[in-house]
């Protein structure tokens, strides 16, 4: 074990220095051993009393170091810690966050550099967020010399006292430790608060107390807020409105990576109405008190919110979300009041109780950072830009209500987007594409979540899996998502739409051409090979070359997008991806070229197939959507292609199957070239086809979703066949050279690369 480990064993056990073995006192000094320790607790934010470092410092000193490392790397002000911080120290998060935006404006820092939830929490208590920022700079650069002699003037423009604050009923205030002249100043109803507080080990209700003499108290610094989290509450992800997108803390250095921060994402991809804070613990597997720490952190934002059979904790959390106010405002207080208008605020769509309906789990609809982005657009309507903000930042969007404000966001920019030119055509593309998709999915009349990609992939595979087989019954991807596929277990997990893992790599084409008996010629070159001439099935100096990589998934590319290049410079584009990957290559006949001089005639056809009995001789004819005239036509092709897609357990998937229009013994016939699994965005035709397909059938009861498993169960093992009969074991990408021909028969290579 490397001795980095043995540290770190060592000080999760609390061992002093003198408890060491001496083969480790030989490679670190005591004074060093104490450095770690406070480091390692540090990092963690953990409680003195309870860490490490108690047994190598005093509680005093450790709490300034920690405060000072936080300072230093931005991190959210540690609340858990406030008995000590906020009470003993009394440092105060509206004292700390202006520390942080006074240092950061001294060293002349852009906004951005502040990380977001830092950035999120210093706008809730000081009132300082980016335009703010912006014109406090502006103002202390105005005075030249004094800003040139004295940055630290600029503290002195920032907010003397906290901005007002709107707790939900059920938090707990507590008091620091008071002063005998700071009593005395007190009005009854500030000293009752106190006394109140001061009996509460976590501090008193919110609700029991005078709200004007908490805000009094709040803004003198006096009090602060303890948000309790119990094992058996429930949380709910509301929009993230007010997010900060700024910077996350990873991007200075692995030091700077605040564990609080990483936890807060991972809460907001697996929280959900259905899951226990205890139950959630289970699916991170992370300790419970760090779990209550970061919802915690989450509810203090805004961007969470705890569940509770109580209209008054319910609206409360609800209008804790969505605005910001002083305690004692009438807003609160009528609603609070008022059992009619909290029972109307619930019927309109607080998220407990529109879930609180729902049977089952979610289906989730999986879309990429390339989708969001294009949401995220200012020419989109705000309520799209909301949720996809919310998308981007928090990995899922969901709720009955918010899928339908989305929705009707993006069938409203669709409208606004018919005098679109140019690469703006692309953004109302994806909007009719995503709008018709949801729509869909709404008519199997079961829950929906919009989940982006890229939160999964952040997460360790072990909780990945954990996190989609806990939240969901079923995965439905889009076509072409960028990456790896989701780790989805066939037989225990969700039943998944997309893609598995081998069927992202041309091992999927090449399973088609040889259980079809049809496919391009084609030749397999393994990864370090080099070329020195063109296979001799690319002869004509006017065809066009088609090259399938294999590590599409690694590189982040579409990997079943194929590399569409002239002849003529082909054979150097090959050689220099062979440095890297195993490359498929398949030609298109000059014969076969379109108007614009380089691109076949691709059509579409789109799954699930509508299954045609049909003899040998029949050709089976399918609706397409044609790459070259930009619509849907119809194409015809031989039956024993739809035979091998029902062997594959493909044909009533969801997605397209890709056909190249080529010359057969002087006959024009439609070959299979590949295959895409999910729903297609793009184009919008094909999109909205396979959408109406599949509203006319019920693609996700639990007999289709077993059809899927089964199909699945089929492909898995033909890919796993077909691979482990062409590499080494453990590998996946081929060793050796290999040709297949126009019958999808494997043949030795040198029958296409003898000149």
């Amino acid at each position: 074990m490397p001795t980095q480990e043995y540290l770190i064993k060592y000080i999760e056990a609390s061992a002093r220095y003198q408890e060491l073995p001496t083969r480790l006192k030989l490679v670190i000094s005591e004074d060093e051993w104490t450095k770690r320790v406070k480091e390692y607790c540090v990092h963690r934010g953990m409680s003195w009393e309870t860490s490490p470092a108690r047994t190598v410092c005093d509680e005093r000193t450790y709490y300034e170091t920690l405060l000072s490392e936080f300072r230093m790397l931005n991190r959210i002000f540690p609340y858990h810690l406030g008995e000590y911080i906020c009470r003993v120290l009394r440092v105060s998060p509206f004292r700390y966050y202006k520390d942080i935006l006074a240092n950061s404006m001294k060293e002349d820092n852009p906004y951005d550099s502040i990380p977001n939830f830092t950035a999120a929490d210093a706008l809730k208590v000081v009132g300082v967020g980016r335009n703010e920022y912006i014109a406090i700079m502006q103002q202390a650069k105005s005075k030249r010399l004094m800003w040139r002699v004295n940055k630290g003037l600029v503290r002195d423009l920032l907010p003397e006292r906290p901005r007002s604050v709107q707790p939900a009923p059920w938090w707990r205030v507590c008091v620091v430790n008071l002063g005998e002249v700071e009593f005395r100043t007190m009005s009854a109803a500030e000293a009752e608060v106190c006394r109140l507080a001061a009996n509460y080990a976590d501090g008193a209700p919110y609700k029991m107390l005078d709200p004007h003499a908490v805000f009094s108290l709040y803004t003198r610094e006096l009090v602060w807020f303890n948000i309790p989290i119990s094992p058996e509450d429930q949380v709910s992800i509301p929009p993230l409105e007010g997010f900060v997108s700024n910077k996350t803390s990873s991007v200075s250095s692995i030091d700077g990576i605040d564990p609080l921060e990483t936890l807060l994402y991972q809460i907001f991809v697996a929280a959900s109405e259905r899951v226990r804070v205890v139950e959630l613990a289970d699916i991170l597997n992370i300790p419970m008190d760090n779990l209550k720490v970061g919802i915690s952190m989450a509810c203090r934002l805004g961007f969470c919110n705890k569940l509770s059979s109580s209209p008054e904790a319910s609206l409360s959390n609800s209008a804790h979300s969505t605005g910001d106010f002083s305690p004692g405002g009438d807003m609160l207080q009528e609603a609070m009041a008022s059992p009619a208008s909290v029972q109307g605020e619930l019927e309109l769509g607080s998220p407990y109780n529109e879930l609180k309906t729902k049977i089952g789990k979610s289906v989730a609809f999986v879309v990429d950072s390339a989708v969001t982005g294009y949401l995220m657009m200012g020419a989109l309507t705000p309520e799209v830009k909301k949720h996809s903000v919310t998308l981007f930042e928090g990995g899922r969007v969901y709720g009955a209500s918010v899928i339908n404000e989305l929705i009707d966001g993006l069938q409203s920019s669709v409208e606004i987007s018919k005098d679109f030119e140019g690469e703006m055509l692309n953004l109302a593309a994806t909007a009719a594409s995503m709008a018709a998709v949801l729509k869909c999915l709404q008519s199997q009349n079961r829950p929906i979540e919009l989940l982006r990609k890229e939160s999964m992939e952040s997460l360790p595979l072990a909780k990945a899996e954990r996190i989609l087989s806990h939240s969901y019954d079923i995965i439905v991807p889009a076509a072409g998502l960028t990456g790896p596929s989701l780790p989805c277990s066939i037989s225990s997990g969700p039943a998944n739409f997309g893609p598995l893992p081998a069927s992202l790599t041309p091992w999927m084409n090449i399973a088609l051409y040889k259980h079809g008996g049809l496919g391009p010629k084609s030749l397999i070159i393994p990864a370090g090979h080099r070329l020195h001439h063109l296979p001799n099935f690319i002869s004509d100096t006017n065809s066009a070359v088609m090259l399938w990589r294999w590590d599409g998934m690694k590189t982040g590319l579409k990997a079943e997008d194929p590399l569409i290049i002239s002849s003529r410079c082909s054979l150097a584009i090959i050689n220099s991806l062979l440095t890297s990957t195993a490359v498929l290559i398949q030609s298109v006949d000059s014969e076969n070229i379109e108007n614009d001089g380089n691109s076949p005639s691709i059509a579409h056809v789109p799954l699930p197939l509508s299954i045609q009995e049909s003899s040998e001789e029949d050709m089976v004819t399918s609706p397409a959507f044609s790459a070259h005239h930009g619509e849907m036509t119809e194409v015809h092709y031989h039956p024993k292609i739809q035979r091998a897609m029902e062997e594959m357990g493909i044909s009533q998937s969801i997605g397209s199957v890709q056909f190249m229009r080529m010359k057969r013994n002087g006959n024009w016939t439609w070959v299979p070239l590949g295959v895409w699994l999910g729903i297609p965005l793009s184009p919008v035709p094909l999109c909205l086809h396979v959408c109406e397909t599949l509203e006319k059938m019920e693609f996700l009861s639990h007999e289709s979703c077993e059809q899927q498993r089964r199909g699945q169960t089929k492909l898995q093992q033909i890919l796993h066949d077909l691979i482990d009969s062409h590499v080494q074991p453990g590998q996946h990408l081929p060793m050796q050279c290999v040709g297949l021909d126009e019958t999808g028969v494997f043949v030795h290579a040198d029958t296409f690369l003898h000149s």
